[in-house]
């Protein structure tokens, strides 16, 4: 009993450790027996954590192919709208309100190094180092040419077509463009491990989307500090990508590997020591993880992501030998994903939900600059997939056209996008204008839930009509013979005990 709850205590300590933090406080230190902010703050957690729970329960037995991440988005969505309108009691609307104006920085380090790690964790590596070029060309080349074209479009075309704020500059476009150029094709890679489709294009998929989340990141800070008035020489240009797509990597995989030698030295697996042992590993993973994101962001001024992300892949190609308990760090891990991906989308919904009140009441063409985003963001996609095929074809294992179909459609937008948003919306200085942050963030929220909500519900019907589910001749036949000798072998067994049964019933006579 108590293995099976460890995986949830573990996380859930980690969450509520933040609590203090996020919460408010007055300038006046609270008297004794009076009410902080933190149990406001304690009890938003319990609202999103136990909503979650309850939502995957409901999605697991009546709506399996709905992906949970966009109801959890559509309920945070909902409170936030209901206490914009004053329509919740106030011990409920104050503790929306704490939690939806969390610092943006906290909000990037308390939820993406565990949602990186963990999915780094779960690659493939052999199969990655096949896939690798292919990932750095659509990471980068990809990358950069989805930020161009979604920049120009909001910029030329949708913001001054649909009358959005007049603070919609390049650089702020060219922001939006990269934090639409993230991608986050978790339902996706799910549905395509469940139906057992090719692990090469489960790794394409998956991989493409961890260095990507990088790049964009990079292409963000850029752009960003160019917003509030930064200006580069080439040489400074130059020295800033060094800083930030090498230095990161670098600082992952020293972390990487200084956490495989801490793992070496306590990997015991006898008794009383193999559980502490197994606990030290738990902690040292969890110590990677957001050591690496601290060390490269906030020490190094780096790129935090970039270097999550080679952290886990370091760990992940060599640390299963050296775990006490491989079962119990997938579960911790994958609890604490669970945790984090419905506060990130919880919280996400509900800034939506504030920018979605203000926007009917400001400007009601945000809800067509969504629509029109979303078509840009599915055309950029393929039109820069289709440009980039013959390439990747040559530097890593064939893709075709029905693989590039859901390459293409898997691309869905979600914690990443979104917390770069959180953290536009959060940035006064940097984007003074409050109506620019709404929109920004409405746009931002709105293509992530179009992409939940129509791509990933409707890619498991798209992966059946281009025929991955289908059995080739080689497993059908590899598949009958396998039922002949399970029936064989129960034959055989049947008859043994029909013998012993008779020797039984002989020697032994009532």
């Amino acid at each position: 009993m108590i293995n099976a709850l460890r995986p949830w205590i573990c996380c859930i300590g980690i969450s509520l450790s933040f609590i203090p933090v996020v919460a408010a406080t007055d300038d006046q230190p609270a008297l004794v027996g009076e009410s902080s902010g933190s149990p406001l703050g304690i009890f938003y957690f319990l609202l999103a954590f136990t909503l979650g729970c309850l939502t995957l329960k409901i999605l697991s037995r009546y709506a399996p192919d709905l992906p949970y991440t966009v109801m959890v988005f559509l309920e945070g969505l909902l409170f936030a709208v209901l206490a914009e309108k004053n329509w919740l009691p106030d011990e409920i609307r104050e503790a929306i309100e704490m939690w939806l104006g969390i610092d943006p920085h906290l909000f990037l380090i308390l939820f993406l190094p565990v949602l990186l790690f963990n999915e780094c964790m779960e690659l493939d590596t052999q199969l990655v180092k096949k896939i690798f070029k292919q990932a750095v060309v659509l990471a980068t080349v990809g990358v950069l040419m989805s930020v161009v074209a979604i920049g120009t479009a909001q910029y030329y075309l949708i913001a001054p077509g649909l009358g959005l704020s007049p603070s919609w500059n390049l650089y702020t476009c060219l922001c939006l463009g990269s934090i639409l150029s993230a991608t986050d094709p978790v339902a996706v890679v799910t549905l395509l491990h469940h139906l057992g489709v090719s692990p090469v294009l489960t790794n394409q998929v998956s991989g493409e989307s961890i260095l990507n989340d990088g790049t964009a990141m990079v292409v963000y800070t850029l752009f960003a500090n160019l917003e509030v008035g930064a200006r580069y020489t080439p040489i400074g240009l130059i020295m800033f990508m060094l800083k930030m797509c090498i230095l990161g990597p670098i600082i992952g995989v020293v972390v990487g590997g200084v956490a495989l030698i801490c793992l070496s030295r306590t990997n015991r697996t006898v008794g009383h020591q193999g559980h502490v042992d197994g606990t030290i590993q738990l902690g040292v993973t969890i110590i990677a993880a957001y050591g690496s994101y601290y060390v490269a962001d906030e020490m190094m001024g780096s790129s935090g992501v970039l270097a999550v992300s080679f952290a886990g892949y370091t760990m992940a190609a060599s640390m299963k030998p050296l775990l006490v308990s491989s079962e119990t760090i997938r579960s911790v891990w994958n609890a604490i994903e669970f945790v984090g991906n419905t506060l990130v989308f919880f919280l996400s919904g509900g800034l939506l939900g504030q920018a979605l009140v203000r926007s009917v009441r400001d400007n009601s063409a945000s809800f067509t600059a969504v629509g029109a985003m979303y078509l840009v963001m599915l055309v950029t996609r393929s039109v820069m997939l289709l440009l980039l095929w013959p390439l990747l074809g040559r530097i890593g294992p064939k893709i075709d056209w029905r693989s590039l179909t859901v390459i293409s459609w898997g691309g869905l937008r979600g914690a990443v996008a979104l917390s770069l948003a959180v953290m536009v919306t959060k940035s006064e200085e940097a984007f003074p204008d409050v109506r620019l942050r709404e929109e920004l963030m409405f746009i931002v929220g709105g293509c992530a839930c179009l992409t939940l909500l129509i791509n990933a519900t409707t890619a498991h019907a798209l992966v059946n009509f281009l025929g991955f589910t289908k059995l080739t001749t080689s497993k059908r036949i590899l598949l009958k013979n396998v039922d002949l000798s399970i029936a064989e072998a129960a034959r055989e067994m049947y008859d043994e005990l029909l013998v012993d049964d008779e020797v039984l019933r002989t020697s032994c006579p009532k």
